[in-house]
């Protein structure tokens, strides 16, 4: 069985490659994406028993300024349990976004190289196949979304 600090590295890398790929297909996707890679990533550095690496506090409390300034704003917004609810979503959002980044702190050199190539594996691709929706009317989409999805006008 491999170690955790290995799967943790198995899981930023396949974040890395499949994120520029959700957020060419399914944008609203990369959120629901982003969580559940600080869920594993948060997991198996756990099994690992690896010292987390937080953010700095000072962002910690200014990000949680925003988010009750966010959630007291929704008492008087056109829809107030939209607005109640994306502040939630908010939040669960930043959660994951601090795990990932105190998961991140755990790895090496050679595992953030890893990452890194995996990353740009994904950037590469994302471009190729944006390269080819504009260079052929966007073919791929109207068939993945149909053809309403990617009408220009």
């Amino acid at each position: 069985m491999p170690d955790a600090r290995s799967q943790t590295t198995a899981v930023f890398s396949a974040f890395a490659l499949a994120f520029p790929l959700v957020s060419i297909f399914a944008p609203v996707g990369t959120v629901l994406l982003l969580l559940l890679a600080a869920v594993l990533a948060g997991l198996s550095c756990w099994r690992s028993g690896q010292r987390l690496a937080w953010p700095d506090r000072k962002l910690v409390a200014a990000l949680a300024v925003l988010l009750v300034w966010s959630a007291v704003t929704a008492f008087w917004a056109f829809n107030p349990a939209g607005s109640l609810l994306l502040s939630i979503r908010l939040a669960a959002l930043f959660a994951g976004g601090f795990l990932l980044h105190a998961c991140a702190g755990t790895l090496n050199d050679v595992q953030r190289d890893t990452v890194g190539r995996w990353l740009t594996v994904g950037l590469l691709i994302g471009l190729v196949i944006l390269a080819e929706e504009i260079a052929f009317d966007y073919r791929l989409m109207a068939v993945l979304k149909g053809p309403e999805a990617v009408s220009i006008s």
